[in-house]
C-alpha cells in the first residue's frame, strides 16, 4: 500500500509538471496554434518517457520506442513499436530527431518521416542512469552509478551530435550523484542530488565552467525556458525565475510526505 501511495505521489506531481510547463508554453508565446490543436510539440524534461513532436506521441518503455499518431486527439491511432536494448530511459525531442536514454547508451532516431522514426547511431557507455538533453551541435548526458544504475561513477558528458550518424563523445566532469538536467542557451543546469542544483556557463560546450550551485535545493529534473525554470524536486514542483547565475523563487506545489 506504501508503494502504491507514493506511485500516486509522484503521478500526481508529474500531471502538475507537465500542466505547468504547458501554462508557462504558452504564456511565453512558443506556438499560437489553438489549445485543442494536438500540432504543438511537447517541451518535457530529460526524464521525460513520452513527447509530442508534429501531431505524434513517442513513448519509450524498458526496451521499445512507440509511436501513436495523434492528428486527431480524440482518435488517436497506434503506429510502430521498435524494438530496442533493454534498460531504456528517457526520451528528448532535438529538431527532427529523438534522442533516447538507456542504461548503457544513448539512441538517435530521425522522424523527418513522423510515423517512421530511422535509426540513426548510438552511443555506447556503461551501464548508467542516463537522461538526456540537446542543443546546437552538443548533446549534455548525466550518468548516475550506484543501486539499480549499476556502477558507482557519476559524471557529465559532452557529445558531438553535428554528425548524428556518429555521435563522438567529447568530455567528461565530475558529478556526485546527477539526475535530470537542462539547457537554455549559456545555461546548463544540473540536478546534482544533495549536492544541490548547479548551473553551469556552457558557452563554450567543450570547456563548461560552473558559475553558481544552489546547495539547499534537491533537484530530480528541470525545464528552462525563457528565463523561467521547471523544477521538480524531493519537497514538490517550484517555479523559479533566472537571471546570470541569479534565481528567484516564483511559486510552489509543496509534496505532502506520507
Amino acid at each position: 500500500m506504501k508503494r502504491i501511495i507514493q506511485a500516486l505521489k509522484y503521478a500526481n506531481i508529474a500531471f502538475a509538471f507537465c500542466w505547468a510547463v504547458y501554462l508557462l508554453s504558452s504564456c511565453a508565446g512558443q506556438n499560437d496554434a489553438a489549445p485543442n490543436s494536438a500540432s504543438q510539440n511537447g517541451q518535457g524534461g530529460s526524464l521525460a518517457r513520452f513527447t509530442v513532436v508534429n501531431n505524434h506521441l513517442y513513448t519509450v518503455g524498458n526496451e521499445d520506442l512507440s509511436v501513436f499518431d495523434i492528428s486527431t486527439p480524440t482518435t488517436p491511432q497506434v503506429g510502430r513499436r521498435i524494438q530496442l536494448d533493454w534498460g531504456v530511459e528517457t526520451i528528448f525531442p532535438f529538431q527532427d530527431k529523438l534522442l533516447i536514454g538507456s542504461t548503457t547508451g544513448v539512441y538517435a532516431y530521425d522522424i523527418s518521416q513522423p510515423a517512421n522514426p530511422q535509426y540513426l547511431d548510438r552511443l555506447q557507455h556503461v551501464r548508467r542512469c542516463d537522461p538526456v538533453v540537446a542543443q546546437g551541435n552538443y548533446a549534455y548526458v548525466t550518468l548516475r552509478g550506484g543501486g539499480a544504475c549499476g556502477g558507482a561513477s557519476n559524471q557529465l558528458d559532452v557529445i558531438d551530435i553535428s554528425d548524428i550518424r556518429n555521435l563522438k563523445l567529447m568530455n567528461s566532469y565530475t558529478m556526485e550523484s546527477p539526475y535530470g538536467l537542462g539547457v537554455d542557451g549559456n545555461f546548463l543546469f544540473v540536478c546534482d542530488g544533495n549536492a544541490g542544483l548547479k548551473v553551469i556557463d556552457n558557452t563554450d560546450p567543450l570547456d563548461l565552467k560552473q558559475i553558481k550551485t544552489f546547495p539547499n535545493i534537491n533537484a530530480y529534473d528541470v525545464i528552462p525556458l525563457n528565463g523561467a525554470l521547471l523544477l521538480i524536486g524531493e519537497d514538490g514542483l517550484f517555479q523559479y525565475r533566472y537571471n546570470n547565475s541569479e534565481m528567484a523563487l516564483i511559486s510552489s506545489i509543496p509534496v505532502v510526505k506520507q
